[in-house]
């Protein structure tokens, strides 16, 4: 559908048609033109789709303008336009009443924008398959699945709500043994159409929508069409017989499950390719997002995503209680470490070579105290100091030995005697004179180690 053009007279702008104003053109294809207009007692914003005049005369086409009422009208679902109503304007043109949309479809985005960021265009394509997957399940193949009819409008916090629209040349379930559509014939855009919908197929399925998304989602990666052709009968001999440019080589750095992705969904046999919608869904929802009209992710997908050049998810609970608990294991066990080494008996010390011990200090003779000895002294011999050193060559000298019953002569004949003995000692110096019997002292150093 085409942008407006400014200034363009149309009579029925301000023209009343049932219960709705028409206020202004929104855009125009090739069967018909949409307007907004306001309900006229509630003031409700609508979407208006006329089928052009000249074409309401033509069955084949006026059947599949209301088609579109049929298969759109009884399917509820965010991903897909509300049809609420249809009838005919006073020239006799059908038309169409959808929810009013406020946004640009996919085609007019890539156009502005370029290649979409991967998570985005995983986003764009992944709501367009939930839409879709209702449609199926109410026997409904909608068979023209491209950008211009994947329209992106504003879910109302700021994020993309994608809506399929168009369901012009849907196929629907048969009724009473009929198809509601022809079978046999080309329907489809010819940029996006499957290769059975190429070769004019009397039947296609699921699959087919499978193939046209696929090839969306490469052109809102890549930025370009998988096939290109100056004439349409170029671009089905492509999407016939040729491979696709490598998806890979259009935009490198993809994940390679997503790759695979895309690759599988674009295989010309429809038996190679993800049996349902929902199979080609679940394929690519790693790698989606919710994501902000600007671009930016707002919410990481509730699936682990194997993007590995654009985050890092963050830790899941159970690592976090896992670490914590850990953390209390190991100050536990160091509790019990120390407890133990606080009430562990002190080992004995290690043994070791005794220590000798110290050089006595030698004391200066004193005069013993003349009340000491046990029997009353002798009297010293003139010339003699008690207490000093007593010679064995002095014979006859009275000794003091402090032993009851020992006369000075015996014990002058034991010094004689231990004298003459070869391997006597020199004597050696007496202590201190008539001192008394008394316990050795022992002294102690303070810091024997």
């Amino acid at each position: 559908m085409t942008e407006p053009e400014a200034n363009e007279h149309d009579p029925r702008l301000g023209a009343e048609v049932d219960r709705y104003t028409i206020v202004r053109l929104l855009g125009k294809g090739g069967m018909g033109a949409v307007y907004e207009a306001r309900h006229a007692r509630l003031g409700r914003r609508v979407a208006i789709k006329f089928l052009l005049p000249e074409l309401a005369a033509r069955a084949e086409i006026l059947r599949r303008f209301e088609n579109e009422a049929v298969a759109a009208g009884g399917l509820e679902h965010p991903n897909l336009v509300a049809v609420i109503d249809l009838g005919r304007a006073p020239d006799g043109s059908p038309y169409l009443v959808m929810e009013f949309l406020e946004g640009e479809d996919c085609a007019r985005l890539v156009r502005r924008a370029g290649p979409l960021p991967t998570a985005r265009a995983v986003n764009v394509v992944l709501q367009a398959c939930r839409g879709v997957a209702v449609a199926h399940d109410a026997g409904i193949v909608h068979r023209d699945l491209k950008p211009e009819n994947l329209f992106v409008a504003d879910a109302g916090d700021g994020h993309d709500q994608i809506k399929v629209l168009d369901f012009g040349i849907a196929k629907l379930r048969p009724v009473d043994g009929q198809a509601a559509t022809r079978t046999g014939s080309t329907f489809g855009t010819t940029h996006y159409m499957s290769p059975e919908q190429a070769r004019g197929a009397s039947e296609v399925d699921a699959r087919t929508d499978v193939w046209s998304l696929g090839v969306v989602l490469y052109e809102l990666l890549a930025g370009r069409r998988p096939f290109e052709g100056e004439q349409p009968l170029n671009i089905v001999h492509q999407i016939l017989n040729a491979a696709p440019p490598p998806l890979g080589e259009a935009r490198p750095g993809l994940p390679r499950g997503l790759l695979a992705a895309v690759e599988r969904a674009m295989r010309k046999d429809a038996g190679e390719r993800f049996p349902s919608i929902r199979a080609f869904m679940k394929a690519i929802e790693p790698f989606a997002e919710r994501v902000a009209a600007d671009g930016a992710a707002a919410r990481v997908s509730t699936r682990p995503t194997p993007e590995t050049t654009e985050r890092r998810p963050a830790p899941r609970a159970g690592r976090r209680l896992g670490t914590a608990l850990a953390v209390v294991g190991v100050m536990g066990i160091a509790t019990v470490a120390l407890v133990g080494l606080r009430d562990k008996p002190a080992a004995p010390p290690v043994a070791s070579a005794p220590t000798p011990p110290p050089a006595p200090v030698p004391v200066p003779a004193v005069s013993p105290p003349p009340t000491v000895a046990t029997k009353a002294p002798l009297p010293p011999e003139p010339g003699k100091v008690s207490g000093q050193s007593e010679q064995s060559e002095h014979a006859g000298q009275p000794e003091q030995t402090g032993q009851a019953g020992a006369t000075p002569v015996a014990a002058r004949r034991r010094r004689e005697t231990a004298a003459r003995r070869p391997d006597a000692l020199p004597p050696a110096a007496p202590a201190a004179a008539a001192a008394p019997s008394r316990k050795p002292v022992l002294t102690l150093d303070p810091n024997p180690y």
